[in-house]
């Protein structure tokens, strides 16, 4: 009877052992790679986080005609290239700021176009999202080498924008360089009214 008794138990415990292992990122047999990545998350695992970007301020590159060009980049690997370029161009009574990814990264469209104020033109949106957003399959269409809108002023005033928090608050552009992916944390810096005059980080996250 003790016999059956220790049997009894030792086939207990082995079926407990075999139901699942827990990693502690999770639950049973996930990996952490392979959970959603969380806009504004800064405590997720096998990602990197960098808190001490600088902030870029606009540099003139380039006049034609009344449109002033103006650049602000932000190197992601530390290559000393700009994998990120803010552009933005100005005019007597407006401004329009765009950005495009460079160097093998993508960014995400929103499919939403915006028409620039006082011409004929239509621009796609970029996908700027808010904090605790869940980067995974419902965030597409990421591309390269392309500009997308970010936001248009005139008159002092803020016209259009592809998400109005990047005036006062912090938005989230995710962005993928082959298996790598992440999301840069940023805000408009505006100098005088919605006078832009950079860009400031908060937090760039890259999972490898």
């Amino acid at each position: 009877m003790k016999k059956n008794q220790i049997l009894l138990f030792s086939l207990f415990i082995l079926s407990i052992t075999n139901c699942g292992s827990d990693n502690g990122f999770g639950g049973p047999g996930v990996n952490p790679s392979e959970l959603p990545l969380i806009t504004g998350n800064t405590d997720q695992p096998n990602v990197t986080y960098n808190n001490n970007v600088p902030d870029a301020n606009f540099e003139q590159v380039s006049t034609d005609g009344d449109s002033t060009f103006f650049e602000a980049g932000f190197d992601f690997n530390g290559n000393n290239s700009n994998d990120l370029v803010f552009t933005l161009v100005k005019w007597a009574d407006r401004q329009v700021l765009t950005v495009r990814s460079r160097n093998g990264f993508e960014i995400p469209f929103s499919g939403s176009e915006f028409e620039i104020f006082g011409t004929e033109q239509s621009i796609l949106g970029v996908d700027v999202l808010n904090a605790g957003i869940e980067i995974n399959n419902f965030v597409t269409n990421y591309t390269g080498l392309s500009s997308g809108f970010l936001t248009n002023t005139t008159a002092n005033a803020v016209n259009t924008s592809a998400n109005m928090i990047i005036w006062n608050g912090v938005g989230y552009l995710p962005f993928r360089n082959g298996n790598s992916s992440g999301w840069l944390g940023f805000r408009i810096i505006s100098n005088v009214g919605v006078q832009i005059g950079g860009i400031s980080v908060t937090t760039l996250a890259i999972r490898p």
